[in-house]
């Protein structure tokens, strides 16, 4: 009988560990799982940081002054200064708090990792392996920039072959090289490579004449050429390899934040269908047109919803215009770059720009 009891005992000890050993188990495999989606877990951050921070910070390239430069007074001048000022009144009321934190194009992407910035700007882009493999999401396009040539020649070229067989310098940036050697198959040109890692050595060889031609975006190349004005030997050619948007990116697990950068920029257009500029937009008021009361905020629920200033967009474009007005003075033909608008005008004059209803 002893030896019984003893058996038993012995089982239930036996079926106890093995209880708790399934038990373990399991537990670890749910924890194993729930540690393997841990984004999908957590909430979008959405302006959460930036108000506990109380400022916006913008990233871009302050390695020339086609993004971004401050003026002799130490203000901030430039397109990204700009929009970022407005993401300020937005979200603050106030478009003064902004900062804008330099970032080279290759270090856009940690930095919006980091939270190092909150938006990047400058001359941003994104690629179908970018946006796969990487933490930035492009938020909305700010406007399309040419990749073009910066040449040096005594005479006005007639064509691309009369550079034949002379030196090209160009970054090795996708997808830049890319667009450029495409560029030259279709028309079977003969160059010279000279590669770099980054747009401000490509830029050094070709003053040290190391080169004949200088490849990069127009709004750099033509902020680089009026530092030039009195060499005439140094022409920006009309030949287009590409042309592409420049996005505002932010941070792929942020996408609330994705949101409002696109309506806030989504806003700045449609004020420029709708022709509410910085002359009259304190009398709009967006009659029977829902899309616009929303814009205007006569009707507040929507922006409320997006965590923002009902009456941003009044006050940003008595301040800077609309998006149009803000091209213009930034980039186009009232800016010391002088740049045609081309795809960055609105579809219905010619461009690739097209508003989405408010609704």
């Amino acid at each position: 009988v002893r030896s019984s009891a003893a058996s038993d005992v012995y089982k239930r000890q036996h079926y106890s560990t093995l209880v708790k050993k399934m038990k373990l188990k399991w537990l670890f495999f749910a924890w194993a799982i729930l540690a393997a989606f841990p984004a999908a877990a957590a909430p979008s951050a959405g302006l959460r940081f930036i108000k506990s921070d109380g400022v916006i910070r913008c990233g871009t390239d302050l390695s020339n002054n086609a993004y971004s430069h401050k003026n002799d007074e130490g203000q901030w001048e430039g397109i990204d200064p700009t929009l970022c000022s407005i993401f300020a009144m937005a979200i603050f009321g106030n478009p003064g708090n902004y900062e804008m934190v330099n970032i080279p194009p290759e270090q856009a992407d940690s930095a919006l990792a980091t939270r190092k910035v909150d938006v990047m700007l400058g001359n941003s882009y994104s690629t179908a392996s970018s946006e796969l493999s990487g933490h930035a999401l492009p938020a909305a396009t700010i406007y399309h920039d040419r990749l073009v040539f910066l040449a040096k020649t005594e005479e006005q070229p007639k064509s691309m072959e009369d550079f034949a067989n002379q030196n090209v310098c160009i970054t090795v940036r996708s997808p830049d090289l890319q667009n450029f050697e495409q560029y030259v198959r279709t028309y079977d040109l003969k160059f010279h490579q000279l590669r770099f890692a980054n747009f401000a050595s490509a830029k050094a060889s070709f003053l040290l004449n190391r080169c004949k031609l200088l490849v990069g975006y127009e709004t750099v190349l033509a902020d680089m050429k009026k530092g030039f004005a009195n060499r005439k030997d140094i022409v920006m050619l009309p030949e287009e390899m590409d042309v592409r948007p420049v996005y505002a990116l932010v941070a792929k697990d942020n996408g609330d934040l994705q949101a409002i950068i696109k309506w806030i920029v989504n806003a700045l257009i449609m004020a420029e269908e709708y022709d509410i500029n910085s002359k009259n937009v304190v009398i709009m008021t967006g009659d029977n047109n829902l899309s616009l009361r929303n814009l205007l905020g006569s009707n507040p629920d929507i922006w409320k919803k997006l965590d923002l200033q009902p009456d941003w967009l009044k006050k940003a474009v008595k301040l800077y215009g609309n998006y149009g007005e803000i091209y213009d003075k930034n980039l186009g033909q009232k800016s010391p770059l002088k740049l045609q608008r081309n795809r960055s005008r609105l579809i219905k004059d010619g461009g690739m720009l097209k508003s989405q209803a408010f609704l």
